[in-house]
């Protein structure tokens, strides 16, 4: 009796659609030595065979066998849902400060890492029993993390959760900040994130930033100052903030001026969820301004601004101002709903003819009182001067002879001394 997958594939061959590969069922050794490879070759030589029946070529377009079903009543229907995985579910409720020791020196000989004296002195320093749901900070501040350092850190920070990680000064790269990144998201470990002074965090490192903002429900606060942030980065930022749970975002010395900064504020307009935003030391300037004072137009919700340390110069300060002001009224509006009505349809109306003035009687202009100068008070009279008593005539005749007497005399020195002037030239 012939074997029927022998026959089927001589079959295919012969119409010349497919052929037989050398040596695959030429007898039972060789279809025994194929194995899996043989089983896969031979059902998908059944979808071509199949294929080809119902009119097409294609095994991805061949009807298929299956069927879709719904129940007759609604009360059938299955609405159920499974909660996502809890990472929690699989840490020990009573574990020991040496316990959760011994496990992150286990975690660092795996990882090839030297364990970090500072992380074994904050879990000795941890009280285990009365632990609240969040304790206070774990503080690793100048210690230099690798991402075999980081990848370690794993066993803690998958049984405790912290208010604040201070990673400042950490010379976190994008590999390194990539694993801190994704572990503090999948297990909230942390309300507030530090990451100041890692200056190797590029585009890469960033991504994973945006990431871990937009997933995380527990982060509400993000602290960086002396990390560059480009264009790009800065917009992957402001679009992960839009869904995200993060009220304060403080950028500080992170060189957000010009573009960046336009590309962060064109995010927040829309966002309702930030309510701080520092932006001190970025050198900023008038045209900064400006676009900060569009963001403060188009989003309400933001509460504190901190632009310190910037040269905004006045006409800075006035588009700010500008902004601040269009915020009170929106707010003076809302409050006072009716006034608010009011205000707008005075502003809406526009009549389509002049309205005729209206007749008033002429009301003579009223005389206008002049005030008379004050006196002068008034001087006494001066006293008129004595009369000179005239001369003799004996008086005016010794006058007159003395006078061509003067005279000669003037003349005598005048000349003596033009006289002794040419001999001294002489």
């Amino acid at each position: 009796m012939d074997d029927p997958k022998v026959t089927e594939s001589a079959t295919m061959s012969a119409d010349g659609d497919s052929h037989q590969d050398e040596g695959v069922f030429a007898s039972d050794d060789n279809r025994e030595i194929t194995g899996n490879n043989g089983h896969l070759l031979h059902r998908q030589r059944r979808q071509w065979a199949k294929a080809r029946q119902a009119g097409t070529h294609d095994a991805r377009h061949m009807p298929s066998s299956r069927r879709v079903s719904f129940p007759k009543h609604d009360s059938e229907l299955v609405t159920g849902y499974l909660e996502p995985a809890n990472p929690w579910a699989i840490s020990k409720p009573n574990l020991s400060a040496k316990e959760l020791i011994e496990l992150y020196r286990k975690s660092c000989s795996k990882h090839d890492v030297e364990p970090l004296m500072v992380v074994i002195k904050h879990l000795e320093t941890m009280d285990f029993q009365n632990m609240t749901p969040r304790s206070n900070s774990l503080v690793l501040r100048e210690n230099k993390l690798t991402p075999q350092s980081c990848e370690a850190l794993e066993e803690i920070l998958k049984r405790i959760q912290y208010k604040l990680i201070d990673l400042t000064s950490c010379d976190l790269d994008d590999s390194s900040a990539s694993a801190m990144f994704d572990m503090i998201e999948f297990y909230e470990a942390a309300t507030e994130l530090d990451i100041s002074e890692n200056r190797a965090i590029s585009y890469r490192g960033w991504q994973a930033c945006a990431a871990m903002i937009k997933k995380s429900q527990a982060l509400n606060a993000l602290l960086t100052s002396g990390t560059s942030i480009s264009e790009s980065n800065a917009s992957s930022l402001g679009k992960a903030l839009m869904s995200s749970a993060i009220h304060t975002l403080k950028l500080e010395h992170c060189g957000l001026t010009g573009r960046p900064l336009s590309s962060l504020c064109s995010a927040l307009k829309k966002n309702m969820v930030l309510k701080e935003l520092w932006l001190a030391h970025n050198d900023l300037n008038c045209y900064d301004a400006y676009t900060i004072g569009n963001l403060l137009k188009a989003n309400y919700y933001l509460q504190f601004l901190d632009i310190s340390n910037n040269y905004i110069e006045d006409n800075g300060v006035c588009h700010i101002a500008e902004a601040l002001i269009k915020q009170s009224q929106f707010f003076r509006n809302a409050t006072h709903p009716d006034k608010a009505t009011d205000i707008n349809a005075m502003q809406k109306f526009e009549s389509k003819k002049p309205i005729p003035p209206v007749a008033r009687p002429i009301v003579p202009p009223p005389t206008p009182v002049v005030a008379e100068p004050p006196k002068a008070p008034e001087r006494a009279p001066l006293a008129k001067p004595e009369p000179m008593p005239e001369a003799l005539d004996s008086e005016k005749s010794d006058d007159a002879t003395a006078s061509p007497r003067l005279d000669s005399k003037l003349l005598t020195i005048y000349e003596g001394s033009r006289d002794n002037n040419n001999a001294n030239l002489q």
